[in-house]
């Protein structure tokens, strides 16, 4: 039932706000219009979301090129799981990424934090510029958030995933795959755009992980 809640809850905000459309554009539209309107939004936005899982079914198949063999087994072992990983540009996510967390910081904060460098983007947490979650209690946060698609990139390293089955992904999964990780690959940046958080481990192993949700 709680995997189709946002299809209703999606409906009633649709169903409101076609209500006000209707009513300031003085368009007239019966209750029979705008609940078949509704209805038709909610059945499309479910076919969407089946055929993007399908999609992901079809080809869940990891690029696995410049990956470790542990790291391209770990992977392998999520698939088995039951999560889903479909290769995806990096720029736009990473563009996304900054939009959503690093113009929360005005320059001025970053000038004036003394040693900081935007070398790394984690640097944002581990310089306290936004308060985020950290150890145990991040980990925690990442396990409780209800997640559906999510967004993996790292630092320096071109493969980008979108990850499908989401909530069958655990902060012990992340740490068993960043254990083998290699260099190039070892800053993790897990981003749930639609609900603006991101779940962060650095290659420091003394730092993080950091979890923060923006609103």
């Amino acid at each position: 039932m709680k995997r189709y809640s946002k299809y209703l809850v999606s409906g009633v905000v649709f169903f409101a706000i076609l209500s006000l459309v209707s009513y300031f554009l003085k368009l007239n539209w019966s209750m029979q219009v705008l609940l078949f309107v509704t209805i038709v939004y909610i059945v499309f936005s479910f076919i969407s979301d089946v055929f993007i899982s399908k999609k992901f079914a079809k080809d869940p198949a990891v690029d696995v090129e410049n990956l470790s063999e542990e790291e391209s087994e770990r992977l392998k072992n999520l698939i088995d799981k039951g999560v889903l990983f479909l290769h995806v540009p990096k720029k736009p996510i990473v563009e996304q990424w900054d939009k959503e967390f690093d113009t929360l910081v005005s320059e001025e904060a970053k000038e004036n934090k003394k040693n900081y460098s935007d070398q790394f983007k984690w640097h944002l947490f581990s310089f306290d510029l936004l308060p985020a979650l950290t150890g145990d209690e991040a980990k925690a946060a990442f396990d409780k958030e209800e997640k559906h698609e999510i967004y993996l990139f790292f630092e320096y390293a071109e493969q980008t995933y979108i990850i499908g089955n989401a909530n069958l992904l655990t902060s012990k999964d992340i740490d068993e795959l960043f254990e083998k990780s290699d260099l190039e690959s070892s800053d993790f940046y897990f981003f749930d755009p639609l609900n603006s958080w991101t779940y962060v481990i650095p290659h420091e192993e003394e730092l993080g992980p950091y979890f923060y949700k923006a609103k």
